[in-house]
C-alpha cells in the first residue's frame, strides 16, 4: 500500500512540474503578454567591499603588498588609539571609496 502511495505522489509531482514548464514556455511565446525585467539604479553610490578591493589587487598581482601596507597602517592607527596619541583630524586608514561599477552584496 505504501509503495502505491509513493508512486502516485511521484507521478503527481512530475505532472505538476511539466504543467509549470509548459506554462512558462507559453508565457515566453505569448503574442499578447510579455515578461519585463527591470534593473533599477537607486542613485546612491555603493562603497567598494573588502572582497572587491582584494580581488582587484589579486588580479593585478599586488595583493600581498597591498595587504602588508594596509595592515601596517591599521596597526599604527590602533597603537595611536591605545596610547591616546592620535592627532587631531586623523582618520581611519582603511578607506572604502564609492564603487563605479554595479555590485551585488551578500
Amino acid at each position: 500500500m505504501n509503495n502505491i502511495a509513493t508512486c502516485k505522489a511521484t507521478i503527481k509531482r512530475e505532472v505538476e512540474d511539466r504543467q509549470l514548464r509548459n506554462a512558462r514556455a507559453r508565457a515566453i511565446e505569448s503574442a499578447d503578454e510579455r515578461t519585463v525585467h527591470f534593473m533599477f539604479n537607486p542613485g546612491n553610490k555603493v562603497p567598494v567591499t573588502p572582497f572587491t578591493k582584494k580581488f582587484t589587487k589579486m588580479m593585478d598581482g599586488s595583493l600581498e603588498e597591498f595587504e602588508a601596507t594596509e595592515k601596517e597602517a591599521f596597526d599604527k592607527y590602533i597603537e595611536g588609539f591605545k596610547d591616546e596619541a592620535l592627532e587631531e583630524g586623523s582618520t581611519y586608514p582603511i578607506e572604502f571609496p564609492d564603487n563605479d561599477n554595479f555590485e551585488l552584496e551578500l
